[in-house]
Formats: C-alpha cells, sequence, structure tokens
C-alpha cells in the first residue's frame, strides 16, 4: 500500500513564494521554454487563473531547481516512478483573485488512481495559497501544499494518474487538471 511523504511539505512553502515566468511543460519539457502555451490535461486556465501540474520523481531536485535565483525555473515533469523513492505532485499556479483583503484562497483536491482506476490515495483542500497575499497576476508560485507519495513494491505496475481539482474560491474558478506516470515490475 502507498505511504505518504509529508516531510517536503515544509521545504515547498518556504519556496512557494519565488515567483517566475509562466510558461508550461509536459513530461520531459521543462519551464525554461516560455513560448508553449497550449493547453494540456496537467495545465488549465480560466478568467486568468491558472494551474500547472507536475509530478517529479526527484522532488529534492525539483525544489533545488525551483528555488533558483532566476527569473524562470528550469523544472521537469516526470514520466515515471520508482518503488521505494518518494514523489510528489506539485500545483503551480498563477493568476489568482484576491479578496477585499489582498488575500488569495485557492486549494486543491488531489487523488491518484491504479492502473485500474482505484483511488490509491487522496487529499482533500490541499491549502495551495490561503490566508496569503494574492501574488501579482503574471507570477507564477508554487503551492504550499503538495501531494507526496512512495510506491511500494505491493503496489501494480503500470500506468498510474494523478487527479488535481484547484479551487480558486475568490474568482470562484475550478481547474481539473490530470498527469500520468508509470511504474515498472
Amino acid at each position: 500500500m502507498i505511504k505518504y511523504v509529508t516531510v517536503l511539505v515544509v521545504a515547498v512553502f518556504l519556496g512557494s513564494f519565488i515567483g517566475r515566468a509562466a510558461p508550461a511543460a509536459s513530461p520531459g519539457d521543462s519551464l525554461k521554454d516560455s513560448t508553449k502555451s497550449v493547453e494540456q490535461e496537467w495545465t488549465q486556465a480560466e478568467q486568468g487563473f491558472r494551474a500547472i501540474l507536475f509530478f517529479s520523481d526527484n522532488p529534492q531536485q525539483f525544489l533545488d531547481d525551483w528555488n533558483k535565483p532566476a527569473a524562470t525555473a528550469e523544472v521537469r515533469m516526470s514520466g515515471s516512478a520508482s518503488r521505494g523513492k518518494p514523489c510528489v505532485a506539485f500545483i503551480v499556479f498563477s493568476g489568482c483573485g484576491a479578496d477585499k483583503q489582498g488575500l488569495a484562497d485557492v486549494v486543491a483536491d488531489i487523488s491518484m488512481l491504479t492502473p485500474d482506476g482505484k483511488v490509491l490515495g487522496e487529499r482533500k483542500a490541499v491549502d495551495i495559497c490561503q490566508k496569503r497575499p494574492a501574488p501579482p497576476d503574471n507570477q507564477q508560485q508554487l503551492g504550499a501544499g503538495n501531494f507526496a507519495m512512495v510506491i511500494e513494491p505491493s503496489d501494480p505496475a503500470g500506468t498510474y494518474e494523478i487527479h488535481a481539482k484547484v479551487s480558486d474560491r475568490v474568482k470562484g474558478v475550478v481547474l481539473e487538471l490530470k498527469t500520468k506516470f508509470s511504474v515498472d515490475k
């Protein structure tokens, strides 16, 4: 059965307010190419609010790359996970609404499905950016919360899916994201 890893939440929170350019990426790509704007299952936008679902089999490297002092982060999405090794789904967002006090209210419901479609794990109302100042519209932010896991030897091989329903409660926008990764035998 899957194990959840929560140690990285603090590291994500500490790095969550370093702004980045707003390019998107697919598995194997990086955020370096800012010319991409195609909507995919892992990135959606509505009313200026955008969210990107990143899966990383090397979360510490992802955070190190994100936190480098540069205008654009070169972070990579993974297409596979190794058994017994931590992996994390991160939410990157931009353009969220601000309430009368200038604060954001963005949460996500995140779940992981096994190759046969069964829910293996889920987290509801994950704090992406709540009760903190809304970042400038074009500045991407790494969400404060994430979905971390370890694939165990008893978990099935095949293609897993991660689903994220990211809600900007101020703007009233809900974005549904999905990404996939494979696990070998």
